[in-house]
């Protein structure tokens, strides 16, 4: 939403753009004149366990494709239950679900605060590379 606020308050459409980095990019191109914002995109995340780890989700810095997979990743796992399908069979690209035993991929509370993490940086990144008197940051 903060993405098709932010589009929306420059003229362009308050709806409809896919949390990918290549739409981001393309509608912010479109709309406010910017040719990449997402060139210093970098997020915090948590990351489904190590082996020898103890069982934790460390916090992981993912950026580029990593970055880009991971934001795939989260919008499968959004769209099954949505259209229907298991959630449990959405990619696991960006390697930060959890893997089941049973070889299909899941979340967890850890993962849904990574992903809450990653959601608060790219939106103050977007924010910082934006930031002059025209522009219109939503609260």
């Amino acid at each position: 939403m903060f993405f098709n606020d932010l589009i929306g308050a420059h003229g362009g459409p308050r709806q409809g753009t896919p949390a990918t980095m290549d739409r981001i990019r393309e509608r912010f191109r479109q709309h406010l004149g910017v040719p990449n914002v997402t060139r210093q995109w970098r997020a915090r995340v948590r990351a489904q366990p190590e082996p020898g780890r103890g069982g934790r989700w460390l916090w992981h810095t993912i950026q580029t494709q990593r970055l880009g997979d991971y934001l795939r990743d989260a919008n499968a796992v959004r769209n099954r239950p949505a259209d229907g399908d298991d959630p449990r069979t959405a990619p696991n690209t960006s390697g930060t679900l959890y893997d089941r035993k049973d070889g299909k991929a899941s979340i967890t509370l850890m993962w849904v605060e990574g992903f809450v993490q990653a959601a608060q940086d790219l939106a103050t990144i977007t924010a910082l590379e934006l930031l002059s008197d025209s522009t219109l940051i939503p609260d």
